[in-house]
């Protein structure tokens, strides 16, 4: 199949589902052509941005993806029926030669194409990056973590959505992840900004379990949470609907 024309839409323009489906059956057809080529399946990953634009998939509004992250989705998937490669060993080869914006379809994707968690790792390693975007596209509205991550990892996730001043109300599965390690991670957290006087996000308090804080932290909490409720209303009304205060 000769590509020539299968990248021409500009990205400015917004696209229907029909389009939007004629393009990837396009691309499908193409990467069937080579073989599930893995260079191919990168040149159609690459340039599937120019063709469809950043817009949300009109028929796919509850997995938070864009045209794009579904066309790379289903591509890759397609790739990884079709390979001899472990999805581990493939994730970590697309998520290797990606740029930005394929890091980011990826991570939204992941949780989809990677049900038993195997590619955990490389999930892991996206959650040391600094990129914000990228961050929150593993962080934010994404089951994968809650789904896969151990422990530690998902601690330090919701520790470092503080760090970055991030809503972690946005964490999908914090609630059943809870743990008595995360909450004094947390409020010890926000004790080091109460007494720098800087700000945390009032989502704060959704990882924090009064009955967990270890002794140090427990003496401390009357007065920690008597500081935030006075200097933020975001932060009372949050601690009120959890009845910390």
């Amino acid at each position: 199949m000769k590509d020539s024309n299968l990248f021409e839409r500009p990205a400015e323009q917004v696209l229907n589902v029909e389009q939007v489906e004629h393009w990837l059956k396009q691309a499908t057809e193409s990467l069937a052509c080579s073989s599930y080529d893995f260079d191919h399946f990168l040149t159609l990953s690459t340039q599937s941005k120019r063709a469809l634009g950043d817009f949300s998939a009109q028929n796919l509004p509850s997995l938070m993806l864009t045209n794009v992250d579904y066309c790379r989705g289903v591509l890759f998937y397609l790739f990884i029926k079709h390979s001899d490669e472990q999805i581990k060993q493939s994730v970590a080869d697309y998520y290797r030669f990606a740029d930005p914006s394929e890091k980011i379809s990826l991570l939204r994707s992941l949780y989809y194409l990677d049900e038993s968690g195997e590619a955990v790792a490389t999930a892991q390693r996206a959650a040391r990056t600094n990129q914000v975007d990228e961050f929150s596209a593993l962080a934010f509205d994404n089951p994968y973590p809650a789904a896969h991550f151990e422990d530690l990892n998902f601690n330090q996730l919701v520790l470092k959505s503080l760090f970055m001043g991030l809503d972690i109300s946005r964490v999908l599965g914090l609630s059943k992840r809870l743990n008595p390690a995360l909450s004094n991670m947390v409020f010890s957290y926000a004790i080091e900004q109460m007494n720098a006087s800087r700000d945390v996000p009032a989502s704060l308090w959704l990882a924090v379990i009064k009955q967990d804080l270890e002794t140090a932290n427990l003496s401390l909490s009357d007065k920690v949470y008597r500081y935030y409720s006075q200097k933020d209303p975001e932060h009372k009304q949050q601690m009120n609907g959890l009845n910390l205060i």
